[in-house]
């Protein structure tokens, strides 16, 4: 069974990851992938960096040891706004074989490796 990690993110503290989390669970159920964590970034801009962003740069982290075979996330802008600061998170945890799966649609988005 794949395990899979939820990355969500809100820009402000009046939003919710909720509709993020229920979207990404179903089809990792429908799927066969097994949750093992849910990263939440609520109330910062996706214009951040990783430094200012904890369970982004948690998961990165993690992403090293392996704790996890893919990242689910609800859209590409969830990971970042610029191009720089979404290839910067992508390109690490592809290097150590984790994809990445952006929907909508879930489309196999950067999955190399697995």
């Amino acid at each position: 069974m794949k395990r899979v990690c939820l990355y969500v993110r809100v820009s402000t503290d009046k939003q919710t990851t909720e509709n993020q989390i229920q979207a990404l669970s179903d089809i990792a159920e429908r799927s066969g992938y097994q949750i093992v964590r849910i990263y939440s970034d609520n109330g910062i801009s996706g214009s951040k960096g990783r430094e200012d962003r904890p369970a982004l740069d948690q998961m990165m982290k993690e992403a090293v040891n392996r704790q996890f075979d893919m990242v689910m996330c609800w859209s590409i802008d969830r990971l970042g706004r610029s191009m720089n600061r979404y290839q910067y998170p992508r390109h690490l945890p592809t290097s150590l074989g984790t994809a990445f799966q952006i929907l909508p649609e879930i489309s196999h988005c950067c999955n190399y490796g697995v």
